[in-house]
C-alpha cells in the first residue's frame, strides 16, 4: 500500500492535485523578487522603479498575485474535471 502511494480510499488524484498546486505556488514565489530586481535595474542608469513603494512595482506585484489566484483556481477546476475528485 505505501509502496504504490495508494490507500484504500484511492487518494492518488488528490495527491496529484496538491502536488501540482504546490509546484505552481513554488514557481510563483520566485516571480516577485525577480520582478522587483528587474524593475529596479532596467533600463541601465534610469530604472523604472527607484524604491519599493513605487506604484509601478506595487501594481505589478498585485497583478502577479491576481494571476496566481486566477491560475490556481483554473488549475484546480481543470484537475477536478479530469480526475473526478471531490474535496
Amino acid at each position: 500500500m505505501l509502496a504504490t502511494g495508494r490507500t484504500a480510499s484511492g487518494d492518488r488524484p488528490r495527491r496529484r492535485l496538491y502536488r501540482d498546486d504546490l509546484l505552481s505556488l513554488t514557481a510563483f514565489l520566485l516571480m516577485p523578487p525577480t520582478l522587483t530586481e528587474t524593475l529596479r535595474r532596467v533600463p541601465n542608469g534610469h530604472p523604472l522603479v527607484t524604491n519599493l513603494n513605487s506604484p509601478i512595482l506595487l501594481g505589478s506585484q498585485a497583478g502577479l498575485l491576481l494571476a496566481l489566484i486566477i491560475g490556481l483556481t483554473a488549475q484546480i477546476v481543470s484537475l477536478r474535471r479530469h480526475s473526478a475528485i471531490s474535496l
